[in-house]
């Protein structure tokens, strides 16, 4: 095997896991801004039926801890 094929071999591996890297970067970005509409929605549903804000604080909390810190979560409950 010359050196010109080698560095080919090993540049369209670079090429391949890149690409992987970018669809799991982009898979994690997608699924995190998903969770963020939903959890928007569900703060909104819980205030639009009078929910108590700790309450919802507790429900979110435990509905969103995977993808939110619970400073993340109070800072979307101020808002």
């Amino acid at each position: 095997m010359d050196l010109e094929t080698r560095l080919l071999e090993r540049e369209q591996y670079g090429e391949r896991e890149g690409r992987k890297e970018g669809r799991k970067e982009g898979l994690e970005k997608g699924r995190r801004e998903a969770a963020k509409a939903n959890l928007q929605k569900s703060i909104q549903g819980y205030r639009k039926f009078g929910v108590p804000e700790d309450a919802i604080l507790e429900q979110v909390l435990a509905d969103y801890s995977q993808y939110f810190t619970p400073e993340e979560i109070r800072a979307y409950m101020k808002k």
